[in-house]
């Protein structure tokens, strides 16, 4: 008998939909011990893992879990060697086993693509005896795609203590100039102060978004945040989409336009100024701005705040 079902969830997702009706179907049953080698480890074949969907349930069973492993885990990853899924079970060495560990496939084309593809659980200090899939996704759902999508939902209510997190994986490509936008599904009418807060992995504040004069307004309605010298660092590290009385569906970047605010160099004027390239790496630090320019290659940069092309 199965003591407990355990969910760890992909992604920042409610998981609410784990606990709907849905077919459940096995792809792998046997028994492994976890261990790196991916030669042994059990693997789910691409003609039995193509129904896999965004918000259907993965989940495993595990038999055992060493206790002489400091830190046992199942790692869920593609045959083309993306990772999918990584799944401590060092909380649970004295649970009473088999207990069901699941994971809640993400809104995410890359991610949903490569379980199609086929994929293996690696790791170590446990052994399992099944893999399954929980049919709860919904196939009417389009999944947007584009390295600009950061994270894409069924609407997520947002409070103070629930939000969207962003990891620094998905944001090295933003660049100065480019603009965040969030998309706001809905707004809490009873909620007091709605507004959208976007802060750093560790909590600085990058900026406020006030939405109570939006509550009237035609939704969905998307709000934008300016990447620039001061934030991009922070967005560059992972952020937080967070804030309280909106629901959140969808938040993507948009690259700036090589050709839109390109000025010429004003001869003449001289001041300090630090110069970055379009991908946020800083070049000079308080150069003349009469001079700045000298010596570097022909392109855009950007310089005191304004594109300049050389």
């Amino acid at each position: 008998m199965i003591k407990r079902l355990l969910l760890v969830s992909l992604s920042v997702l409610a998981l609410e939909t784990f606990a709907q009706s849905g077919e459940t179907t096995v792809l792998w049953q046997g028994e492994a011990s976890l261990s790196w080698d991916e030669s042994t480890a059990p693997h789910i074949p691409a003609d039995k893992s193509t129904g896999i969907i965004a918000g259907d349930s993965i989940y495993i069973t595990v038999s055992e879990i060493s206790p002489d492993e400091d830190w046992p885990g199942c790692n869920l990853r593609s045959n083309t060697e993306v990772e999918l899924c990584n799944i401590g079970l060092w909380d649970f060495k004295n649970d009473e086993m088999p207990i069901k560990v699941g994971a809640e496939v993400p809104y995410d084309a890359k991610v949903v693509k490569a379980f199609k593809q086929g994929f293996m659980a690696v790791g170590g200090g446990a052994v399992i005896t099944e893999i399954a899939v929980k049919h709860t996704g919904d196939p009417s759902v389009v999944l947007p795609e584009g390295d600009n999508v950061l994270w894409f939902g069924p609407a997520h209510q947002i409070s103070w203590s629930e939000g969207v997190e962003i990891s620094e994986d998905k944001t090295k490509d933003i660049a100065l100039g480019d603009n965040v936008k969030i998309t706001v599904a809905k707004i809490d009418a009873d909620v007091e102060w709605q507004q959208i807060a976007v802060n750093s992995w560790n909590w600085k504040e990058i900026t406020s978004i006030p939405l109570w004069d939006d509550v009237d307004k035609t939704l969905p309605l998307v709000k934008s945040v300016e990447v620039n010298a001061d934030n991009i660092d922070m967005f560059h590290e992972g952020f937080r989409v967070g804030g309280n009385g909106w629901w959140c569906t969808l938040v993507e970047y948009a690259k700036s336009d090589p050709l839109t605010g390109v000025v010429e160099v004003a001869v003449g004027q001289s001041a300090a100024v630090d110069i970055y390239t379009l991908q946020g790496i800083l070049v000079r630090r308080s150069a003349d701005s009469a001079h700045a320019l000298d010596g570097l290659p022909s392109g855009l940069y950007i310089v005191g705040g304004k594109k300049i092309y050389k």
